[in-house]
């Protein structure tokens, strides 16, 4: 007998699929457990405590702004979300255009050591309501640690490889 979920979400190890595994165990299992994220748990939570959810966000939230705003002025970047001045949380999906995303995530990582996602981010349905259902995007994200000057030299990498990809 199947088990029927009551709550349907996530396709683990098949990011690239709409449904689940039909396949025991991955089936019921939406992904791998994270261990080390709950071993980190704690400490994480002290440090939300300390520091207080208001000012984290403020702080993701400036740079965000920070790096909407410039993104805009970069012909052949185009981003995806909300407006500008729309509140939201310090993750960015961009594609540059005329380029595969997987690619610009490597670049990112074997060129200069940032991590980038690159794909459908476990959200093919997603990606089909925004039209990258192709190809994906490209997602960046910052933290509490991300300073305006690593903004900057991100920003500068995305000019980078743009010019010496697509020109």
């Amino acid at each position: 007998m199947e088990l029927a979920p009551i709550f349907h979400g996530g396709t683990g190890s098949h990011s690239e699929e709409k449904d689940q595994p039909k396949v025991r165990p991955s089936r019921y299992e939406s992904g791998t457990l994270n261990t080390p994220g709950i071993a980190g748990l704690s400490a994480g939570i002290d440090e939300v405590m300390k520091r207080g959810v208001e000012t984290i966000f403020e702080h993701e939230w400036m740079l965000t702004k920070y790096s909407l705003d410039k993104l805009s002025d970069i012909d052949g970047v185009t981003v995806f979300g909300p407006d500008l001045n729309v509140e939201r949380l310090a993750v960015i999906p961009f594609i540059i255009d005329g380029t595969d995303v997987q690619e610009i995530a490597m670049i990112f990582d074997q060129h200069y050591q940032v991590a980038l996602r690159g794909g459908l981010h476990c959200a093919p349905l997603a990606h089909e309501t925004i039209g990258t259902i192709e190809g994906g995007t490209l997602r960046a994200s910052f933290g509490l640690y991300n300073t305006l000057e690593e903004i900057d030299q991100w920003l500068g990498m995305i000019k980078e490889i743009k010019e010496g990809l697509v020109g």
